[in-house]
């Protein structure tokens, strides 16, 4: 299936399985490991014991899915909304740069009212990507919520009658 052609749908898991959460964890392991190249193997590793509580408990967690080419679906990226502020979206490596992105931010923003989100400041892929979405920088923290030095740069989105996304 061609790149224009691909299909996605969004879900919300109404129970979080353990095997969904493991499934979850695995793809946010590989897209760590693909694009917060300042995180070391030994941080990523204390990190997945906090996003797996994380996706437990998330306010709202969406799971976007592609169709396979015999009709199937499967998981390739997922997001956590707390309120307005998108606390965690991430892409199987395989499908960045493929439209799954920007259709699962586009579904959190018009149907559950995203406004924010923080980014690693040393991450200028992501930074880039909720730019081109229409999220502005207003401003930025030494540190993440957790204290540790990881730089984040504090967006919020435009709402200009030209923006589509708004």
């Amino acid at each position: 299936m061609t790149e224009s052609h691909i299909q996605y749908k969004v879900t919300i898991p109404g129970w979080r399985s353990d095997d969904l959460v493991a499934e979850l964890l695995e793809l946010w392991d590989g897209s760590v490991r693909s694009t917060h190249t300042f995180v070391s193997d030994r941080e990523r590793q204390a990190l997945r014991v906090v996003v797996k509580e994380a996706l437990y408990q998330i306010g709202r967690l969406l799971v976007c899915s592609a169709q396979k080419e015999d009709g199937s679906f499967e998981i390739v990226g997922f997001a956590g909304i707390d309120e307005d502020r998108l606390e965690m979206l991430f892409i199987r490596q395989d499908f960045m740069r493929r439209g799954a992105g920007h259709f699962l931010i586009g579904q959190c923003i018009k149907k559950y009212g995203v406004r924010r989100v923080s980014v690693n400041e040393d991450n200028p892929g992501a930074y880039a990507f909720y730019q081109k979405e229409g999220f502005v920088r207003v401003g930025r923290s030494e540190k993440d919520g957790r204290g540790r030095d990881f730089p984040l740069l504090h967006l919020e989105l435009l709402e200009l009658k030209d923006n589509p996304r708004a």
